[in-house]
């Protein structure tokens, strides 16, 4: 079990963390012609995070991309079907292996995406504006550290923790971040 102290510093870090995702999205509520111009207004949240991570990978297979959200093939493949409907995302045959499908931004929400990023970059350069250079210096030191333990592949053992916290609640079984069938909301 986690100190007071531990756990008060992870439920700052949570709540400023929450803080920062809810001003992304009131910025990009307010700037509604970004979701009507790409098609991505109607799009559901899973929906959303499969977009956001094909637009950080570039080209991934259903497989990867499975496995960047931590979901099942067949429910990434149903997902991808949606939005390629919608002309969010694209298939297209591998050019070194034609057997290989790859998806992709279609260029339409690919120019909207980056919209997106710009918006958000405009936010945080504010945020860095009005905390100042010192505060930002130790605020980039700090996600240096975060994304190394990130990048080591580690994750401070959260998937332990989560299954533990599970186990002990006893109502909700453990399914390494799946349903039970596997699927998510797509």
């Amino acid at each position: 079990m986690h100190s007071e102290e531990v756990l008060e510093q992870a439920r700052f870090i949570f709540s400023s963390v929450v803080m920062m995702r809810d001003l992304m999205f009131r910025a990009q509520r307010k700037s509604s012609w970004f979701a009507k111009r790409s098609g991505l207004e109607s799009l559901t949240l899973p929906q959303m995070h499969a977009v956001f991570a094909v637009q950080a990978r570039g080209e991934v297979t259903i497989s990867q991309l499975a496995e960047a959200l931590d979901v099942s093939p067949p429910s990434v493949s149903v997902m991808v079907d949606r939005l390629v409907e919608k002309g969010v995302l694209q298939r297209r045959h591998c050019k070194e292996d034609r057997r290989r499908v790859m998806v992709c931004m279609s260029p339409r929400v690919d120019g909207a995406m980056k919209e997106f990023e710009d918006t958000g970059l405009t936010v945080f350069a504010g945020i860095v504006e009005k905390i100042g250079p010192e505060t930002s210096r130790k605020w980039v030191e700090v996600f240096e550290e975060i994304r190394q333990s990130l990048d080591d592949g580690d994750l401070v053992g959260w998937e332990k923790i989560f299954k533990t916290q599970m186990e002990r609640r006893g109502s909700m079984h453990y399914t390494g971040g799946r349903t039970k069938s596997g699927d998510v909301d797509s």
